[in-house]
């Protein structure tokens, strides 16, 4: 049985019916708050209080929307062939970084593909109709058991704040997935060795700089033509901004 691990509920509304298999959505945002809780009862108590403060919503929200979906890639059958669909920027990789270390050390299967190298940062799988969809399915790369534990290495880095094993990581495993140091250093420039703003922060600046409207869907679009190996939707830059302290 096939089983397609999604980057989101757009692709999910969009998932041609020519591709056999169960569909799984990721509903999270493990760029952003601390995710290092036991799996799975600690992590999912920790995200759903850091989800909850960060993006506030109807209490409840995670529990219901996220956790079913997480058990169910936690409970997927060791004869599953598994495929990750997940894009080249940071917001993407570090899902397929943490779904990969799940398969890795707590999910064995049978096979793991991933489904989306190469496809154009600003677009992704949103630039592509149902056939292109398929064709892409069809290009899926293999996952074998070296590449998915290098994967899951790139998780433990980003997720223990281990920066410099991130890079070492991820200059390791470039050649097998070309990417991987681009969406790495995106993350390492959010943090500069002086102190200074991060790179998000810093582009952000120089865009309210700049003459005109300046509202926040505005603002996630200026900044994904400029940054789009980040991935950031409207809630990542709200939470820029506040961290500037320029939004309420």
């Amino acid at each position: 049985m096939q089983y397609h691990l999604l980057n989101g509920d757009a692709l999910l509304q969009r998932f041609p019916d020519s591709v056999p298999g169960v569909r799984i959505v990721l509903r999270e945002a493990l760029i952003d708050g601390p995710a290092d809780g036991d799996v799975p009862e600690g992590f999912i108590r920790q995200r759903a209080a850091f989800i909850q403060e960060a993006y506030p919503s109807e209490p409840g929200r995670y529990e219901r929307l996220t956790v079913p979906d997480l058990r169910r890639i936690l409970a997927l059958p060791p004869e599953a062939a598994v495929y990750l669909w997940f894009e080249d920027d940071l917001f993407c990789q570090v899902h397929l970084w943490f779904l990969a270390w799940l398969l890795d050390t707590r999910v064995p299967v049978a096979a793991a593909y991933r489904t989306g190298a190469g496809l154009d940062l600003r677009t992704g799988f949103g630039g592509l109709d149902a056939e292109q969809l398929h064709a892409v399915w069809e290009a899926s790369q293999p996952l074998d058991a070296a590449l998915l534990r290098g994967l899951g290495g790139l998780w433990a880095a980003f997720r223990d704040g281990d920066r410099a094993a991130l890079a070492r990581q991820a200059a390791l495993l470039e050649a097998r997935m070309p990417g991987l140091q681009r969406a790495a250093q995106a993350h390492l420039d959010c943090f500069p060795a002086d102190g200074s703003p991060g790179r998000p922060e810093r582009v952000l600046a120089e865009l309210l700089r700049q003459p005109g409207p300046a509202q926040l869907g505005q603002l996630t679009a200026a900044f994904g033509q400029r940054e789009p190996v980040y991935g950031f939707g409207d809630l990542q830059i709200r939470r820029l901004l506040q961290g500037m302290g320029l939004y309420g």
